[in-house]
């Protein structure tokens, strides 16, 4: 004999039959597979931890790399983390580590090269309580690439702006080339080490064409190029002209959002005057502003998180400014003022964002 079901019960089992069926329709991964089962089950068996970093995209090497792993979320002493290609186990990372958010994974040499990797983290005392990073990444050698200046940038002589890279760390030192149509130039840079950042000064002696490209070279043999970067060309920026971001002057009105590697010409004008942007942020990401500041003036870059509170302060002192900061998901402002009444109508500044996965 069926036992009589009571109606808030029946009510509540509907629902979540129905949720289930919802879920069902619209999710088809391992994430939203833990989703269903929060459903069948409750509340408190759902997963409550979630990956960070790395969270799909990224391209690291073997014997030379250190990921920092980053997580968030549950209420347990220990995690265990592994490493999976695709849905398939390849290895253990760690059986044990504290649930503190951070774990630094030395990539060993024998780890093949794959792009469908991700990153496992479970709780040490319930396995239904994982995550998987949301998409896959690179284990194996990086392609060099020039990241900026990028394709159809026109960049302006006599300024000084930031190249960015990514050449193999088997590479300790670099050369940085200059081309033009496919023809070699000159040497910006020789035996520089391989950080992935420099700053060029272009002389006003080249000319004011496009069909530039920066190549980079090891730094023994400068004929053995790794890679070159898009065609961008020498030119004039724009002076005097109304800006396109304004009225910026708030964070009610900040300008954005933000793409990577485009550059944001504009003024601070008149005195007193605040420029506002704000970009967003799927996934933890280390993002580097850069701000080229007109010559003879002196300005601030600050950085501000979603409720104003300030994360980065740089003060060039009359030149320019950069700032490199590891930031999780989420709503960012940048905020550029003049210091001490400093201001130019006349004389742009250029803002740059770059967000490394």
């Amino acid at each position: 004999m069926f036992e009589r079901q009571q109606p808030g019960r029946l009510l509540e089992v509907k629902l979540r039959v129905v949720l289930l069926l919802v879920a069902l329709t619209y999710c088809a991964c391992e994430k939203n597979a833990q989703l269903i089962d929060s459903i069948i089950f409750g509340e408190g068996e759902s997963p409550s931890i979630t990956v960070l970093y790395p969270n799909g995209s990224e391209h690291f090497e073997p014997d030379l790399d250190e990921i920092d792993i980053r997580w968030i979320g549950g209420n347990f002493p220990e995690v265990t983390i592994e490493l999976y290609r695709g849905s398939t186990f390849d290895q253990p990372i760690s059986a044990s580590t504290p649930n503190d958010g951070s774990y630094n994974w030395q990539i060993p040499s024998g780890v093949a090269e794959r792009s469908d990797y991700r990153i496992k983290i479970l709780s040490n005392t319930d396995a239904n309580k994982y995550d998987f990073s949301d998409a896959s990444f690179t284990i194996g050698t990086v392609p060099t690439t020039v990241i900026f200046p990028s394709s159809g940038t026109t960049l302006e002589p006599g300024f000084t702006y930031p190249i960015i890279y990514r050449v193999s760390n088997s590479h300790y030192r670099i050369s940085i080339e200059l081309f033009n149509n496919n023809q070699w130039l000159s040497t910006i840079f020789s035996r520089e080490y391989n950080d992935g950042f420099a700053e060029w000064s272009i002389s006003t002696s080249l000319g004011q064409v496009g069909g530039y490209q920066i190549g980079i070279t090891k730094y023994y043999s400068p004929y053995n190029t790794l890679g070159f970067g898009d065609s961008f060309a020498l030119g004039a920026l724009p002076r005097g002209t109304p800006e396109n971001h304004e009225n910026n002057d708030s964070a009610g009105l900040a300008y954005g959002p933000l793409q990577v590697t485009t550059q944001y010409i504009s003024y601070i004008s008149p005195t007193g005057d605040e420029d506002w942007y704000y970009f967003q942020l799927d996934r933890l990401k280390k993002v580097t502003l850069y701000l080229i500041v007109p010559g003879g003036r002196d300005y601030n870059l600050l950085l501000l998180d979603e409720s104003q509170g300030q994360l980065s302060l740089e003060t060039g002192y009359g030149g320019n400014q950069d700032m490199s900061i590891d930031l999780m998901p989420g709503m960012y402002y940048v905020k550029i003022v003049g210091v001490g009444g400093s201001a130019d109508g006349i004389n742009p500044y250029v803002l740059l964002l770059f967000a490394q996965i």
